[in-house]
């Protein structure tokens, strides 16, 4: 993990297998596609979400590259992502929005932007 982690984050959910993110977030959102990208390499994260169940708030930190998307039975919700560090692509169809550290990002599984 980057060493620059404000002490302030208490993630709900830490873990080293890719397995156990996309459990931990398929509990609280629901079914959704994810899959690695990128280099094989070790892995670790950690994430702190509230849901309601049409709102979620995220923030996470993931030291490997990874993508997701809405499967058919996924319920449409909406998030506010806060990047941590590194970076993340959110693809909606044709449309990709970069978050970095420090940006505010507005999703739902329809639409994407990001505020600086």
């Amino acid at each position: 993990m980057p060493e620059n982690t404000p002490v302030d984050f208490s993630p709900s959910f830490e873990g080293s297998t890719f397995e156990y993110m996309v459990e931990a977030f398929t509990g609280s959102f629901g079914p959704f596609d994810a899959w690695r990208t990128g280099r094989e390499q070790a892995i670790s994260w950690k994430t702190g979400f509230w849901t309601d169940g049409t709102l979620s708030l995220v923030s996470g930190q993931y030291s490997y590259e990874w993508s997701v998307k809405a499967a058919p039975e996924t319920a449409e919700w909406l998030s506010v992502i806060l990047v941590r560090s590194g970076a993340i692509d959110l693809a909606l169809g044709r449309t990709v929005i970069e978050g970095t550290a420090g940006r505010l990002l507005l999703v739902n599984n329809r639409e994407a932007d990001r505020f600086s």
